[in-house]
């Protein structure tokens, strides 16, 4: 198997266990979403992510094992 081909069936393998959301932010806001995310070393996903654990008061096992429970 060519290796694109696998890569394609590997993203769709790991994007399957993933829900997404898309979030609107203000107009001129993403360079500075994005330069708090790289201060903290995260990802804007990562970012996004921690935030919303920390808001829902879980810690980072409990917030990846919701996330499976939900899809079950």
């Amino acid at each position: 198997m060519p290796s694109y081909e696998y890569n394609k069936e590997y993203a769709k393998k790991y994007l399957g266990k993933l829900d997404e959301i898309k979030v609107r932010i203000p107009k001129g806001r993403k360079a500075t979403v994005e330069a708090l995310a790289a201060e903290r070393g995260q990802s804007v996903n990562g970012l996004i992510n921690e935030l919303l654990r920390a808001a829902a008061g879980l810690t980072e096992d409990e917030w990846k094992e919701s996330a499976k429970d939900e899809s079950d």
